[in-house]
């Protein structure tokens, strides 16, 4: 009898083996996975520090040379999302706005709701209510409609010097 029974663990020990590596090799599988899936999905949620030429990209604007204290926010997924704060020499108003390609005439009395309402966000996004600005929309098209971009601006010129520029970006539905 312990003859039958030491047979049957020496049998059993290259199954236990087998399932332990497969255990692992699974695990290891899916903790790549994991994190190429992480990598792609959100490429820089919570950086403030993108590289100016991908938040341009991703806005689809230029910033104006002297665009200064730029905060940056994405967060992508399943709608990924671009917010964007300024401040920019107020000569160099129109060049934005052009860059931006915003659908004229900008608003001195309307906020749009996606930057007063823009979902998560980081702790420096508060547009507030500025008592002298500019805002607008426009949405771009594109031959597949997942390139399509959205964008709101809010441009507050409280100060007449130096405006400060609120952008969300993102590819609606």
């Amino acid at each position: 009898m312990t003859r039958d029974l030491d047979y049957q663990q020496r049998a059993d020990q290259p199954r236990a083996r087998s399932w332990l590596s497969v255990t692992l090799v699974s695990l290891t599988g899916l903790a790549v996975a994991w994190l190429l899936l992480r990598a792609s999905w959100v490429p820089f949620s919570g950086n403030e520090s993108l590289f100016r030429a991908e938040v341009e990209r991703l806005g689809q604007f230029q910033f104006p040379p002297g665009a200064t204290e730029i905060a940056t926010n994405y967060v992508g997924m399943q709608d990924p999302t671009l917010q964007v704060r300024f401040n920019l020499p107020s000569g160099e108003f129109d060049q934005f706005v052009r860059s931006a390609k915003l659908d004229p005439p900008l608003s001195s009395t309307s906020i749009p709701s996606d930057i007063a309402h823009p979902g998560p966000t980081k702790p420096w996004w508060k547009p507030g209510q500025p008592s002298v600005f500019q805002a607008g929309e426009s949405t771009t098209q594109a031959l597949k409609p997942r390139r399509a971009v959205h964008k709101a601006v809010l441009i507050d010129q409280s100060n007449p010097q130096t405006f400060t520029v609120w952008l969300v970006a993102y590819r609606p539905i």
